[in-house]
């Protein structure tokens, strides 16, 4: 049986290091990733990975769509008017690629700053875990 914080904060604390010591040693791994799995959830949102993926298929999409426009630009024999039509449609694409480049580096930038914390999190808590059972 996983030991849980609700049991944990049930316990009185005046009673023996020892068998709060046996307790958590049996338990060390479920104990804490259910006190790090709440805390991970509030930081890191599961649907940023989400986010990521869905802006790269869009620049993708954004740039596969770029390369046709300039394939049709070089290509075709084109009035005036289409190819200013054309090149208004490419720079309204390369503005969308850039767009969603600047959103997938704070994206980026935003995931970093998660993990590290999550891992700065989980050295504290095996720190105090640590000096706890020492």
């Amino acid at each position: 049986m996983p030991l849980s914080p609700a049991l944990l904060c049930a316990v009185p604390w005046d009673c023996s290091a020892d068998w709060l010591s046996s307790l958590l040693q049996s338990d060390v791994l479920s104990f804490i990733s259910s006190l790090l799995c709440p805390i991970l959830h509030v930081i890191t949102p599961a649907c940023l990975p989400e986010q990521i993926d869905g802006l790269e298929e869009k620049l993708a999409l954004c740039r596969q769509s770029m390369e046709e426009v300039d394939l049709k630009l070089r290509r075709e024999k084109l009035s005036p008017e289409g190819r200013k039509s054309l090149e208004r449609e490419r720079n309204l694409l390369m503005t969308k690629a850039d767009n969603y480049e600047k959103e997938l580096s704070v994206l980026r930038k935003e995931n970093r700053k998660n993990a590290a914390l999550a891992v700065a999190m989980a050295l504290l808590i095996a720190l105090i875990y640590a000096c706890w059972t020492m």
